[in-house]
């Protein structure tokens, strides 16, 4: 079973990886929310923590980055910066 959907996208902008299978995408939202914290954190420092942990499974860092979208899209992370440019932007587990 593919565990990567590679979107197509135009020559000028990057293609987005999404991770399809769903206990992988469970797993790496849990390792993100796991190392997110309520002090704002590059995305790049998380996305990096969480390939260093994980050599094995072959993670891209585009589908990382799509996940951390995807839980701040869900109110579950805040972002400042664009999240499109990693090393650009921070995020962190929302106060109450």
């Amino acid at each position: 079973m593919e565990k990567w959907n590679l979107e197509g996208a135009e020559m000028d902008q990057p293609a987005t990886i999404q991770i399809t299978d769903v206990s992988v995408a469970a797993s790496v939202d849990d390792e993100i929310m796991r190392g997110a914290s309520t002090s704002w954190q590059k995305v790049a420092m998380i996305v990096g923590r969480i390939i260093m942990a994980n050599p094995h499974r072959h993670i891209p860092d585009t589908a990382i980055v799509e996940r951390i979208k995807l839980l701040v899209a869900r109110g579950k992370l805040e972002a400042q910066g664009n999240l499109d440019r990693m090393r650009y932007s921070e995020v962190r587990i929302p106060s109450k």
